[in-house]
Formats: C-alpha cells, structure tokens, sequence
C-alpha cells in the first residue's frame, strides 16, 4: 500500500517491479508523499532487505492505486499532483455483470487484443514523453487538489467577485471570514500569504503581489 511505502523494506519491492498495484489505500498517506515522488520520477534511492546492507537504484515502477476516496496529505505542491493522473471507473450494472468475464479476458484472441492496446499505449508515451489525461482525469485532479486544499476554493469563490486591487490584509481577512462560512481551520496570515501566492498565479494570472509605498503588500493588475 502507498501509505506503507516509507516504512521498514518495503521500498526494496520497487527495485524489481515495472508496476506496483496497490489494493486499496487508506485515508492518510502524509509520510510516504515525498518517497512516492522518488520512485515515480525515477531517483536513485536507497532501500535493503532485512538484515542486508544498502544498495542504490534508480526505480522503474509505477503505481496503480484503489481507493474508495482522495487519499490524505499535506503535501498539495505541484511536484505532487504532476505524478498523480486521476481516472474513475465506470460503475458495472450487476444485472448484466458477466460472471464469465474473467475466463473471457484469459483466452488467446482477447489477451492478444489486449497485449494490442498496452503496446498502442506504450508507443503514444513513448512517442509524447508523458501520460496523456482526459477531461474527466484533469476535473478529477482539481477535485483531488480542492479536497487537501480549501485555500483554492476560496480563491475560486473570490473569481466571482469584481475585478480589483485589493491588500494582502484584506485578502486574509476576507479569507477568515469565509472558514467562518465553511468551516474550514484558519492557518496563520503567514503560513497564509506564502501558500496563497502559487494559488493566486493559477487562478489570477492577470494579477500581481507588490509592496506599496507604505511596505504593505498589495495584489493589482499587471
């Protein structure tokens, strides 16, 4: 599991494996964020087997993970999200589940039709460098990215207002008073002035921060 991934010899399993699957996910995955963006971009790490020495890899693998909703962490960075492509199955209708489904998929045609569509997949990364994603796999990622972040939500509610300059300090107090409506935690005006800035350059890109001649920060126009 992902969550398991910074612990004791686990990271060892990625040395070998071209794909990790990962059953199902837990709730809280805070520790294992920054060993997670390692192994997919492919860093040289370090791991060992129990009661072996150290060894130095560069991992190939890459993850599959199930999980019933958004994982947690406090990790909401850009270098965390561009390794996360997000994908929600189509829910089957049970009264016309195939039973037989899985012996289906095993016989030589359909292996040969699936061998196919890997290797077509294969070809389109090769070819591009990169995972493409669908419409729904991007809604999905600000879903994901809106449910660790609230601070984005509110700047999303805020497009909705006019279009003008504004301070720091209001912008922190309009904030307050929306946790007050949404009951979200209220971070610091610190902590919330250095993570608003990445947020406000997404959404706002027509805006810049500036000091004012008075040493107060300002958001305006450029």
């Amino acid at each position: 599991p992902l969550e398991k991934l910074d612990k004791d010899f686990q990271l060892v399993q990625t040395a070998t494996s071209i794909l990790n699957i990962c059953g199902e996910t837990s709730g809280e995955i805070d520790g294992a964020t920054s060993t997670f963006k390692a192994v997919v971009s492919g860093d040289l790490v370090n791991a060992c087997h129990k009661g072996k020495d150290f060894f130095s890899f560069e991992p190939r693998t890459k993850f599959f993970i199930n999980c019933n909703s958004f994982p947690r962490t406090t990790d909401t960075s850009n270098g965390f999200f561009r390794f996360v492509i997000n994908g929600e199955p189509k829910r089957p209708n049970e009264r016309k589940a195939d039973i037989h489904l899985s012996e289906k998929l095993q016989t030589p045609d359909a292996l040969t039709g699936i061998f196919n569509w890997v290797l077509e997949g294969y070809r389109e990364i090769e070819a591009t460098g990169y995972f493409t994603e669908t419409a729904e796999a991007e809604d999905l990622k600000e879903q994901f990215k809106q449910t660790l972040n609230p601070l984005i939500v509110f700047v999303q509610d805020r497009q909705t207002l006019p279009f003008e300059d504004f301070s720091a300090d209001d912008l922190y107090k309009e904030y307050v008073a929306w946790c007050d409506i949404a009951h979200h935690k209220v971070m610091s005006r610190s902590q919330f002035r250095i993570k608003i800035q990445p947020i406000m350059r997404e959404y706002y890109p027509n805006y810049e921060q500036y000091r004012s001649s008075k040493s107060r920060l300002n958001w305006r126009t450029r």
